[in-house]
């Protein structure tokens, strides 16, 4: 995995790096956007459009007034675009955002000049960055149009994205977790089929594949040589070692 290196210029950022089978598994701001033209004395401002139901709000598009609601969302279904960290909490006063990032030694992040955010409420936007920025483990973002701390409190909890196609390339024996969901496993030595993998589960000390087992239930393989012998994602395979020592 690439080490964490320290706060750079956007565009220096190196790549993420992918996740290995193998292994336990920004700064200054651009220019302010110009401010709206004042209406004329006496003139009654005309109320925003609203937009066609699935049409995708061009970047820089303002988020304000797009809050997700108070009550619980219902889970989020799968978005066509990877989810590279979530809104934690506001930062400041002036609308930067402090987002947990889902893999903290990747600087993908820190090289978009745009970005896709998905509320809770499912609500979708694509945004400019105006700036963005390291903190420990953390990243601090500033989106065009979120300019104050109550703007940044509507982003609470927001997905915050980018589409596949702007992922790097892994290295030989790397692979996303995104494409290792819905392949086939199998038992070294077993002629039969084990399961299917659910997900790829990332703990502090190690990453696990969660696998629906053909019997039923679901077990949670650690991503390590001692339990995983081979993952090959084109193929649409993974190969265990040993069923023994797993919690079911």
């Amino acid at each position: 995995m690439a080490k964490k290196p320290p706060s750079r210029e956007r565009n220096a950022a190196p790549a993420a790096a992918a996740v290995k089978p193998s292994a336990p598994a920004k700064p200054s701001a651009a220019a302010k956007p110009s401010a709206a033209a004042k209406p004329q004395p006496g003139a009654k401002p005309s109320a925003a459009a609203k937009p066609q139901p699935g049409a995708k709000p061009k970047a820089g598009t303002k988020l304000r007034g797009t809050a997700t609601p108070k009550a619980k969302a219902a889970p989020r279904p799968e978005v066509p675009w990877v989810a590279l960290g979530e809104v934690a909490r506001p930062h400041g006063v002036r609308g930067e955002v402090r987002v947990k990032v889902y893999n903290p030694g990747s600087d993908l992040l820190l090289e978009q000049d745009e970005v896709l955010v998905r509320l809770a409420s499912g609500a979708e936007h694509e945004v400019t960055v105006d700036a963005v920025r390291r903190a420990d483990q953390a990243v601090l973002l500033k989106l065009t149009g979120v300019d104050d701390r109550d703007a940044a409190e509507e982003l609470r909890g927001a997905l915050v994205g980018i589409p596949p196609e702007r992922l790097p390339e892994p290295d030989e024996g790397e692979f996303y977790a995104r494409d290792v969901a819905g392949c086939v496993v199998t038992v070294l030595g077993s002629e039969t089929t084990y399961g299917e993998v659910l997900e790829l589960r990332s703990y502090p000390s190690v990453d696990a594949l969660v696998v629906r087992r053909n019997e039923g239930g679901e077990v949670e393989v650690p991503l390590v040589d001692a339990f995983v012998a081979e993952v090959d994602v084109a193929a649409r395979s993974v190969v265990l070692r040993t069923l023994d020592g797993l919690a079911e």
